[in-house]
């Protein structure tokens, strides 16, 4: 039986600006549909103004979970068929409605608000609802 009081703790080191790998475009990238001043619009995310409702259909990938028992919120992203991503972001408020479509690898369709707190990130989508993707759509924006 081996010792294992004095094995030595290993340590996490976290970096402040998340990496990604050569074969995935980083997330912000995803085509998503809104409503513009001109009637409707399709561009990535990391290009639409804060603060505007969006819609787009895709896959659920790197779902996390997170926040205590009485506060919980999720975090995920959304893929199109092109491997271009969004990330997407569920609070406390909207979660106990909808966590049934937080599923890895399910298609659905998503509209919220993109939320912008650095000036110079490409943002994030404060989802609002889920749905099940239609099935004659494809992968990639759809009319809010």
């Amino acid at each position: 039986m081996q010792d294992r009081t004095s094995s030595q703790a290993s340590v996490l080191t976290v970096s402040a600006k998340p990496s990604y790998n050569q074969t995935s475009p980083p997330p912000g990238r995803l085509l998503v549909e809104y409503i513009g001043d001109m009637g409707p619009v399709t561009r990535r995310v990391d290009m639409v103004p804060a603060e505007t409702l969006v819609a787009v259909t895709g896959t659920v990938t790197a779902l996390h979970l997170t926040g205590p028992d009485e506060e919980p919120r999720a975090v995920f992203t959304v893929t199109g068929s092109t491997s271009e991503s969004a990330r997407c972001v569920v609070s406390t408020e909207r979660y106990l409605d909808l966590w049934s479509f937080l599923v890895e690898d399910a298609r659905i369709r998503v509209s919220g608000r993109v939320r912008r707190p650095l000036a110079n990130e490409p943002g994030y989508i404060d989802i609002l609802t889920i749905g099940e993707a239609p099935v004659d759509v494809a992968t990639q924006a759809v009319s809010a």
